[in-house]
């Protein structure tokens, strides 16, 4: 089974000297118990520069950088999700939050993410309930299409206002027309007179 170790950078730095003042790889093998291919990189490495403790530590030096870069990220992203949040707090009602989430969302946070901060879901963001019409919006609505189409009952005129985009409850319909005499008109029925 293959054995997989790391080996510092002094022992590779020595190994490579070693090859280069005249051992072979054969005896570097069998004393270090490391393969050949291992001491030809190593060597080329070392010969290279890749070893020197300048290069080491830039590298050391360019993983610092690049942890502290993320951690600057991470600070501001921080400073952005609590501006927002400061600004956020005094809104109570989850239509509120949901128009400070699309209206005053700084660049770097998304919408995924503001709806995180104001404790909504995507959904609920997303999913904007549709403004309830008043009853007399309802009515003018009604029997607008009512003039249009006499014969239309509750059904029909639910799924006409449905189609113009306002979802209303059956029981409404049927109420406000009733209230306001929108029923359909009804043909007589001629029977034999006999």
């Amino acid at each position: 089974m293959t054995r997989y170790r790391s080996h510092s950078i002094e022992f590779a730095r020595r190994i490579a000297q070693e090859f280069l003042a005249g051992e072979t790889l054969h005896g570097l093998e069998k004393r270090h118990d490391i393969s050949r291919n291992l001491i030809r990189v190593w060597v080329e490495r070392y010969q290279a520069g890749a070893f020197d403790e300048d290069a080491a530590a830039a590298d050391l030096l360019q993983q610092y950088e690049a942890r502290i870069a993320a951690l600057e990220r991470l600070v501001g992203k921080q400073a952005l999700e609590w501006e927002f949040l400061k600004g956020g707090s005094t809104k109570r009602t989850a239509s509120e939050k949901r128009a400070y989430v699309g209206d005053c969302r700084p660049e770097g946070v998304c919408i995924a993410e503001g709806c995180r901060l104001m404790a909504i879901s995507r959904s609920a963001y997303y999913g904007a309930p549709m403004s309830a019409l008043d009853d007399t919006a309802l009515v003018e609505a009604i029997s607008a299409l009512r003039d249009e189409f006499e014969r239309y009952g509750w059904r029909r005129m639910q799924a006409a206002l449905r189609q113009q985009g306002h979802v209303v409850n059956h029981k409404k319909i049927k109420r406000l027309m009733r209230e306001h005499d929108l029923q359909p008109r009804t043909s007589a029925i001629h029977g034999d007179d006999g």
